[in-house]
């Protein structure tokens, strides 16, 4: 990831709103089913792409029951390989906003991994994190719930296009609670909001014994964690780590957690010990 943005507002930047419908919910053992892409500028979309994709293996039955998609729609499409070469341009210098960033990351830095592509994204926003910075008070920041509170438009959630597309409306709906709105510069939405991640700590002296956690969000290998939370519990586990965002004047560390299928954010002065994990492909 690049970031070279500074001081240009954000009316100026041009963003990918990204959903992905899957087999299920683990990045290592499941496949994406469905695209939905929105690219956008200045509240405006100005471009989409969606796409059926074979997954090469079965449905679950917990994903047929969220999503409705099952394998007879699915005969026929095309393999995500050859899909690839045609929606990295949509990531390319672009800032990439997604809900729940990490789970649709994870299997997108996966699937490139394995192609042996390689991808340019200036920033990752994650909408859910931008919905808890300015909506604290909500009872939930799950994407159902912020299209219904917000009466967003959804022609079909958990469907990728339709939950792609309520992903830009959300983030538009976001902006308008900024002081500047869409004036914001990038770099005040950064201190305003938790929810753009970055692939270094900003102003944090990294322990020694943490040295290379950089190195493994920049590589976007997944990573083995030994972690301490809150209630002094330690426990190791598996992530694919997406970047760094502040939270409570804590860097915290977003990824996918492995262990429990969701993403997950630890704050760097509760990590133990960091290795990264080598996959076979």
């Amino acid at each position: 990831m690049t970031q070279h943005l500074g001081q240009t507002p954000l009316k100026s930047i041009n963003f990918t709103a990204l959903d992905f419908e899957t087999t299920g919910m683990d990045p290592l053992k499941d496949e994406i089913v469905e695209i939905g892409i929105i690219l956008f500028q200045n509240k405006e979309i100005v471009d989409s792409y969606h796409h059926l994709v074979n997954p090469g293996i079965p449905v679950s039955q917990e994903a047929f029951r969220v999503n409705g998609i099952n394998e007879e729609m699915l005969k026929g499409e095309p393999f995500l390989k050859t899909l690839l070469p045609d929606i990295l341009p949509f990531f390319s210098n672009r800032v990439v906003i997604a809900h729940n960033a990490p789970f649709d990351l994870a299997f997108l830095l996966k699937s490139i991994r394995q192609q042996g592509h390689d991808i340019h994204i200036q920033s990752i926003v994650d909408s859910c994190l931008l919905a808890k910075t300015l909506f604290p008070k909500l009872p939930n920041h799950r994407l159902t719930s912020l299209i219904e509170i917000f009466n967003l438009q959804c022609e079909k959630a958990h469907r990728a296009l339709s939950d792609a597309k309520a992903c830009f409306y959300l983030f538009s709906r976001c902006i308008e609670e900024l002081p500047e709105k869409w004036e914001t510069s990038w770099e005040e939405f950064q201190n305003i909001t938790s929810a753009v991640l970055s692939h270094t700590a900003p102003s944090f002296q990294v322990p020694t014994e943490l040295s290379n956690i950089e190195k493994a969000v920049l590589s976007r290998n997944q990573i083995k964690l030994s972690y301490r939370d809150g209630k002094g519990e330690m426990t190791k586990r598996n992530i694919t780590p997406v970047g760094f965002t502040k939270d409570k004047g804590n860097i915290v560390l977003v990824g996918y957690c492995h262990l429990r299928k969701s993403t997950r954010t630890f704050r760097l002065d509760r990590i133990i010990e960091i290795e990264e994990v080598t996959l076979i492909q």
